[in-house]
């Protein structure tokens, strides 16, 4: 397993590029467009040249959506499980950084109902009350779109921030434990096969530092 050289900006392996992490590829993306007829998920319009596919939960996030130490919410799921179609939807690209930053979600036990939480400018007049009920039933898109709200979730409502669930001394010393966020750049991270990034706290930590990396390369 590589290491994750922060100096050199380099991503874990099976990480990817933070420039491309959210990418879909180009079989899927095809088959996205046919199957949804380039109508976009919320809107339920086409607008030419204005929609564009999303994964709805990203492969990199599977260990914080799908925890493979809980099995109640794992349901068997490897990172490799969610590279296929019913995890990826067609959207307007307006309302695609939103929605991967779990601006706004839909709750499909809830008649689909639209749930935003936090602003969304002016994509909020995109975003309707109900979204439109898929046209055909697939369990696996609906498992993902659960994934998906309850992430949302927990990011909004749960206390997405760690500083509100640890003192500090125990973030500060976790992370040193994982070598990150320190003032040595030539250190490197923790390799992610160690167990302590599958402690809540260091789930937590590894969030923060992929916005950070995220960030930095925008």
């Amino acid at each position: 397993m590589q290491h994750y050289d922060i100096e050199a900006n380099h991503f874990h392996e099976m990480l990817g590029d933070p420039r491309t992490m959210f990418d879909v590829p180009s079989s899927i993306k095809n088959q996205v467009r046919q199957r949804d007829r380039d109508r976009c998920l919320f809107t339920g319009n086409h607008p030419p040249g204005r929609t564009s596919v999303s994964w709805i939960v990203p492969p990199y996030a599977y260990q914080e959506v799908f925890p493979p130490t809980d099995p109640r919410i794992n349901f068997g799921l490897d990172r490799k499980d969610l590279r296929v179609l019913p995890n990826a939807t067609l959207l307007c690209k307006e309302l695609i950084p939103y929605f991967q930053d779990n601006v706004f979600s839909v709750d499909i036990n809830n008649n689909y109902r639209v749930i935003i939480f936090r602003e969304t400018g002016s994509a909020h007049q995109l975003l309707p009350t109900y979204m439109p009920r898929p046209s055909s039933q697939d369990s696996q898109f609906e498992m993902f779109l659960r994934a998906y709200f309850y992430t949302s979730l927990r990011a909004n409502l749960l206390g997405g921030d760690i500083r509100e669930d640890y003192p500090r001394a125990a973030i500060v010393k976790m992370m040193g434990q994982l070598d990150v966020g320190g003032d040595d750049s030539d250190d490197e991270m923790v390799p992610l096969s160690d167990l302590r990034w599958l402690t809540v706290l260091g789930q937590a930590i590894w969030e923060e530092v992929m916005r950070d990396r995220i960030a930095e390369a925008s």
